[in-house]
């Protein structure tokens, strides 16, 4: 699989439905660093102690793609490992840049993100960029 590839499915899982399912990238990853956080600090009370120690939403971010680098070490290649690893970088940059300027970016459809694509080959169907079991061919658009 081809590294623009890669990217290009990378944009669109970052850009999709996943807010609609889930919420914000941000909300997401500061909900898993203070959860992170609470169990860190309960764990590691004797050496944390009464710190200020907060694990961030980049932090969070940066974890998931830890736990994908991980799993490139066992077995074969498996594209979505690669894909996730910059979703999860991406987000991680959002989170910083969130943090430090207070402010979110506007959200951008894959279409604003590689109009080109639509240009080249026609409307996008779900399985140029579909991440999950393919759904049956009357559901795809």
């Amino acid at each position: 699989m081809h590294r623009a590839d890669m990217l290009r499915k990378a944009a669109s899982l970052t850009t999709g439905d996943r807010n609609k399912t889930y919420g914000h990238p941000f909300d997401n990853m500061q909900a898993a660093a203070d959860l992170i956080t609470a169990y860190l600090k309960n764990k590691y009370a004797e050496v944390l102690g009464q710190s200020n120690f907060a694990v961030t939403a980049e932090d969070a971010a940066h974890f998931m793609t830890l736990l994908k680098m991980v799993r490139t070490m066992q077995g074969k290649f498996h594209a979505d490992n690669y894909i996730d690893s910059a979703c999860y970088e991406a987000i991680a940059g959002e989170c910083r840049f969130i943090d430090e300027s207070d402010e979110r970016p506007a959200e951008h459809p894959l279409a604003a993100v590689r109009p080109d694509l639509i240009q080249e080959r026609g409307p996008l169907r779900t399985s140029d960029f579909y991440h999950g079991p393919i759904p049956p061919k009357e559901d795809r658009t």
